[in-house]
């Protein structure tokens, strides 16, 4: 019997007490849970998910079976640095990104954008500012906060961090979102060979091109997973 696939997981801490759980290798895999045990677990339950979504945008995706191994590979505990919640930086953050690479990630960002997109275009307008009685959030909050977070994400690649380019305009959240988005890819794309080795530290937490990315392709699927349970009520 062929060995279990292993995969490294890269943790963090919140002073909540939450734990957020991902493979760095497989930007946009997650799973969170109350205690490092729980993350851990839903992570490698998340997995087949995860692969089944690549499939179903990528038709050169594999059919990868389980079971899977998750081991813990760094822990890292966010802090507070005045109102600024300060992330993890682990090891493979600091590493050059390739062309190949960041192909890679814009593609996973753009079927996370497509995805997100398709499920608030299929609801009506008015339900998009329905607050949810569980986070008090909107999906339209979690768009404008989408269009907003991106913008910075694509700011930090410069010291100190610059304009991200147009800003979205219009009141409508998912045209906002979507002109960040466009914003967003466009920055990422053109990314310089010196954007693409440097390490920032911007107010405490330290950024590199290959931080960014795999924090937009969370953010949006993060949202996303959001958007479904205030969709549901």
């Amino acid at each position: 019997m062929p060995e279990a696939p292993t995969y490294n997981a890269y943790l963090e801490v919140d002073q909540r007490g939450r734990w957020l759980a991902s493979i760095l290798d497989l930007a946009g895999c997650y799973a969170d849970g109350a205690s490092e045990p729980e993350a851990l677990g839903a992570l490698k339950v998340a997995l087949p998910a995860y692969f089944a979504w690549l499939r179903g945008h990528d038709d050169y995706t594999p059919e990868v079976h389980g079971p899977w191994q998750v081991v813990p590979c760094e822990t890292f505990r966010t802090s507070m640095l005045g109102d600024h919640q300060v992330h993890a930086f682990f090891t493979l953050d600091a590493q050059p990104v390739d062309d190949e690479e960041l192909d890679w990630a814009l593609a996973l960002l753009q079927w996370a954008h497509e995805d997100l997109v398709a499920l608030v275009r299929s609801v009506p307008p008015s339900l998009l500012e329905q607050r949810s009685a569980i986070d008090a959030w909107s999906a339209a909050d979690a768009l404008r906060h989408l269009a907003r977070t991106q913008l910075w994400y694509v700011s930090l690649l410069d010291d100190p961090p610059g304009a991200p380019g147009v800003e979205p305009s219009g009141d409508d959240p998912i045209v906002r979102y979507q002109q960040a988005h466009g914003v967003s890819m466009r920055r990422l794309r053109a990314a310089s060979d010196q954007q693409r080795t440097a390490i920032h530290e911007h107010a405490g937490e330290r950024w590199s091109l290959r931080k960014v990315l795999r924090r937009s392709v969370w953010h949006v699927r993060d949202h996303t997973t959001q958007i479904e349970r205030i969709m549901r009520g």
